[in-house]
């Protein structure tokens, strides 16, 4: 992308660290931007920093393996910022523990948070992308 000011970014995982991080230097680069966790603490430190550089943020509580969820986000980061020009599907955990520690449940959680969080992502995302001039994934 050749230009970052006045841009919205999209970054899921907003609340802390590698997407935090991201927000943060987004912002630094002249970004507006649509934060999105499950951790509405830690979303709010970061639009704090995100509006202390005199950038806007939009908060959004979303869970990015839910379907539905994150097509309403797409939707409400459209209405609030009015486009958006960059996603950045950072959301995803991970258990320390070897892999037959691990419950299915736990295994079904983190393919539904690192993968179809990140399909959803784009999925939702792109028709709003393809109106842009300059958009990024």
């Amino acid at each position: 992308m050749k230009k970052f000011k006045d841009r919205v970014a999209v970054v899921t995982g907003a609340g802390s660290g590698i997407g935090q991080a991201t927000a943060i230097a987004l912002a630094r680069k002249g970004c507006h931007l649509a934060l999105a966790d499950v951790s509405e603490a830690g979303m709010q430190q970061t639009a704090a920093t995100v509006e202390g550089l005199g950038r806007t943020a939009s908060q959004h509580i979303v869970d990015v393996a839910d379907k539905k969820a994150m097509e309403n986000f797409a939707g409400e980061v459209i209405d609030a910022h009015g486009r958006a020009n960059i996603v950045v599907n950072n959301a995803g955990i991970g258990i320390a523990a070897p892999f037959e520690d691990h419950s299915l449940e736990d295994l079904e959680r983190i393919i539904n948070i690192n993968l179809w969080g990140v399909i959803y992502g784009c999925w939702f995302f792109i028709p709003h992308l393809k109106k842009e001039d300059e958009a990024q994934i």
